[in-house]
């Protein structure tokens, strides 16, 4: 699968990409970089442990990687779970935000491996 087939499977725009990496390359060498991020996997861990500091440390960062690469669906569901927990609202239903998150990730984790 080549990057511009990638960025069309997950449904984001390969062209704004092109505009900001200037080579398919480079693009295709930071998205598989995506996989050595760990904050998808501490996210995943420190919200049902209630460890909410580092839930919200976990989702900015996985928020802001998301938006560099073009990842902008599994950014604004990431902006979601950001925010409460940035105004510090536990009580809130956390896990349908993150489910929301969970869903477009594995979309990109799964669909990765296969770029040529």
């Amino acid at each position: 699968m080549t990057i511009q087939e990638f960025y069309s499977e997950i449904g984001e725009s390969f062209e704004d990409m092109l505009a900001r990496f200037a080579s398919p390359e480079r693009i295709a060498k930071y998205v598989r970089m995506f996989l050595l991020d760990d904050s998808f996997s501490q996210l995943s861990t420190s919200l049902p442990a209630k460890d909410y500091q580092l839930a919200f440390r976990m989702v900015h960062t996985l928020k802001g990687v998301s938006a560099n690469l073009g990842f902008m669906k599994l950014f604004d569901k990431s902006v979601v779970l950001t925010e409460l927990l940035r105004n510090e609202q536990y009580d809130a239903d956390l896990m349908t935000p993150f489910n929301e998150i969970k869903e477009e990730y594995e979309k990109i984790v799964a669909l990765i491996p296969q770029l040529s």
